[in-house]
């Protein structure tokens, strides 16, 4: 976990003990009562900041660097006692900072790299002393699923100029942009967070979470053949609403 992981949990830590401090009311225990009749599905709507580690070609022929980018995810879950399973899709999208050819070039470049995920989540929930159920509530989780990426519309000086061949036309054709999409792959996810609830039927959290794919992705393009770069890591920070259904 980076520094970005690290300040995160410090202040969910703090957040936390403030709650295991303060004491129940009768009016929270009949809360709390009132809650265990509403249905134990939910839908859950969520966006924020994510940053991206750069891309790699596993032969080391070339390379991406991105600038930070926004998600957005929605989910559907199930909440039994304190744990919740969820089935959720998400979209990552970071535009490029600088790619490498590795003793070509290197260089600023436009165009994105998106990621699509679908991933099975299972969250724990920990009620916090004095708080119902439904009130102010810190979670840890992890999720396996799959991801998939998109390089869109990648482009650099050197590209859209072309690189020659001594020996006669062009290693790359001039005006190159690169749009792809690779196969699906594995992936991991693993966060921690606060819940609050408005209401018995509507709430808000604000989360971290690091998601990484296993081994890497593969692109078959048409200016540069197949280019095969690790999976992607991405750090981030998400909020949005739940809404029991």
């Amino acid at each position: 976990m980076n520094t970005l992981g690290k300040r995160f949990a410090c202040g969910l830590a703090i957040v936390a003990l403030g709650a295991g401090l303060t004491g129940g009311t009768p009016a929270r225990a009949q809360e709390q009562e009132a809650v265990h009749h509403q249905s134990p599905w939910y839908l859950r709507l969520g966006a924020g900041y994510e940053q991206r580690g750069s891309a790699h070609e596993k032969t080391g022929s070339a390379a991406l660097t991105f600038n930070p980018g926004f998600l957005l995810s929605t989910a559907v879950g199930y909440r039994f006692s304190h744990m919740r399973l969820e089935a959720e899709s998400a979209y990552f999208n970071n535009s490029v900072d600088v790619a490498t050819v590795t003793h070509v070039f290197s260089e600023k470049a436009s165009g994105n790299v998106g990621v699509q995920s679908y991933m099975l989540n299972l969250y724990y929930d920990i009620k916090m002393k004095g708080h119902g159920e439904h009130k102010l509530m810190p979670y840890v989780g992890a999720g396996v699923g799959f991801m998939q990426s998109s390089i869109n519309s990648l482009a650099t000086p050197t590209l859209l100029k072309g690189i020659p061949n001594p020996n006669g036309g062009y290693y790359v054709n001039p005006n190159s942009i690169i749009s792809a999409t690779g196969q699906w792959d594995l992936a991991g996810q693993a966060g921690i967070g606060v819940n609050y609830a408005l209401n018995d039927k509507t709430g808000i959290y604000l989360g971290y979470r690091y998601m990484r794919g296993n081994g890497y992705f593969r692109f078959d393009t048409t200016s540069f053949g197949t280019f095969r770069p690790n999976a992607a890591a991405i750090e981030e920070i998400e909020t949005g609403v739940m809404i029991k259904i």
